[in-house]
């Protein structure tokens, strides 16, 4: 682990050798930079790389830690929007007299009943855990639905499902067939997840990125590049 110093910005750096990588690949998770390296790729190299992504590693690391702040102190009410599927869903929040909160999906809202007994300063705590749960059992349920479906389209077979927050990857397939997803997909519009479903069961194809690979993902999918596209400019955005 190193550092990067922009101005009188220090920012975490760290790199990983990676055998599927075919370039230099940088990213930026929570406030740390990470680079992809394939093998045979100098030091030296991968500095200059870096240096070189200094204006792109700043204007994005402002904009997360601008996203953290704002989720660190975030208030939710009624009226407030909150996406899934691609739509925006409107909050609505009750007390009631059980004691335990529930979310239930109402046509374009969502509904949370909070006991009225939780304290003031605990009632953004409590909504948002209740929020996530809500998210990863919806992401489960339609992930599954899709991979059943698409895999019986592409001819393949998937071991397991798991659902995860990854922090550096939409989505992942390993050797063994288990298809891992970040739940936060679920958020997104309904085709970036079918673009995501389909890319990670034609892994099971091509445990790589190569010309092959991606024309199987066309042929299921021939505007796979909009989904491709909606991640890298709006993925950082899914948020509740």
């Amino acid at each position: 682990m190193g550092q990067i110093k922009i101005g009188d910005t220090i920012i975490p750096f760290e790199t990983r050798v990676s055998t599927r990588a075919r370039r230099l690949i940088i990213s930026l998770v929570r406030g740390e930079v990470k680079v992809s390296v394939p093998r045979g790729v100098t030091d030296q190299q991968v500095e200059n790389f870096v240096l070189a992504k200094q204006d792109w590693i700043y204007r994005h690391w402002q904009q997360q830690q601008e996203q953290q702040t704002i989720q660190a102190g975030k208030v939710y009410k009624s009226g407030q929007k909150l996406p899934y599927r691609g739509l925006n869903l409107t909050i609505g929040i009750e007390e009631h007299e059980q004691k335990t909160i529930r979310v239930c999906l109402l046509q374009d809202s969502l509904q949370i009943y909070l006991p009225g007994i939780t304290p003031r300063d605990k009632r953004s705590d409590y909504i948002k855990e209740v929020l996530i749960f809500w998210y990863k059992k919806q992401a489960r349920k339609i992930f599954r639905e899709k991979l059943n479906y698409y895999a019986g389209l592409m001819g393949v077979v998937f071991r397991d499902l798991r659902v995860k927050e990854q922090k550096t990857k939409w989505g992942s397939c390993s050797s063994l067939g288990n298809i891992n997803l970040n739940w936060k997909v679920i958020m997104a519009p309904e085709y970036v997840i079918d673009y995501l479903i389909i890319h990670e069961l034609a892994h099971l194809k091509y445990l790589n990125h190569s010309p092959d690979f991606w024309k199987t993902v066309a042929a299921y999918m021939k505007d796979f590049r909009q989904g491709q596209k909606w991640l890298k400019d709006h993925g950082r955005d899914l948020e509740i």
